[in-house]
């Protein structure tokens, strides 16, 4: 976002030095010979300068690598802000190019996750019956997120200078090998959450039986949800159960 906002500012600057030098309330220059050869011969140069500045200047914004330079994990509250930072990492630890897209990919699946699971609710009427199952994946979001930052920790010590110097003065391996962990676990979560949205799509399904539909998302809920959780949810999915029954 940075990046766009300083090639947004830059091209202004730009366009902004064209109106200057070719407005004829500014320095009036024009490539009519017939107003002389020196302001002529100025407007070329003039000109010549502004292509080349405006090639090299968005260039080098373009190309700049932008590093993570957040103070604190906590500044990341949203999927975007996680991918934005984990993009970082991308040009900056190439070493770990392949485990950071897996991790953004992991973060764009949760996204689908939650636009599936508002539009179930939402498409089959169940917002009100249900909508508590927004708490159950506002958990999920929180255990991937705490991911995504145990990975950027990793990837904020690990020296990718030292380890293109000299691959055996790093603890490449090492790092490799947590982080892959990392991706494991947040797959786990994930699959979790996928049977949790199959559950929920199953409720109103005539060909299933309500319990077992109910007993699925239960057994979803066990792993998606905080074990405190369970209990009081499963109370309220009885509860719904009950009164589809009456």
């Amino acid at each position: 976002m940075k990046k766009v906002i300083k090639l947004t500012l830059f091209n202004l600057a730009i366009l902004a030095l064209l109106i200057l030098g070719f407005y004829k309330r500014g320095l009036g220059l024009s490539f009519n010979p017939s107003l002389g050869a020196g302001k002529f011969g100025f407007s070329l140069f003039f000109t010549t300068f502004i292509i080349l500045f405006f090639l090299y200047g968005n260039y080098k914004i373009f190309t700049k690598k932008e590093k993570f330079t957040a103070k604190n994990l906590s500044s990341l509250t949203s999927i975007n802000d996680f991918i934005d930072a984990l993009e970082k990492f991308k040009k900056t630890t190439p070493s770990f190019e392949t485990e950071i897209s897996k991790a953004i990919s992991q973060l764009e699946i949760l996204n689908r996750r939650h636009t599936s699971l508002q539009n179930l609710l939402e498409y089959n009427n169940i917002v009100e019956s249900f909508g508590f199952l927004n708490d159950s994946a506002k958990t999920a979001e929180q255990y991937v997120f705490e991911n995504m930052k145990k990975i950027i920790n990793r990837l904020i010590i690990f020296d990718n200078q030292e380890y293109i110097e000299n691959e055996n003065s790093s603890n490449f391996q090492n790092h490799m090998k947590v982080i892959n962990k990392i991706i494991d676990e947040t797959d786990e979560k994930l699959k979790e959450y996928q049977d949790l949205l199959i559950a929920l799509s199953k409720t109103r399904d005539k060909k299933q039986s309500k319990v077992d539909d109910i007993q699925r998302m239960i057994r979803s809920l066990n792993s998606v949800s905080k074990g405190e959780e369970t209990t009081t949810i499963e109370k309220k999915i009885s509860t719904q159960e009950d009164s589809q029954d009456d």
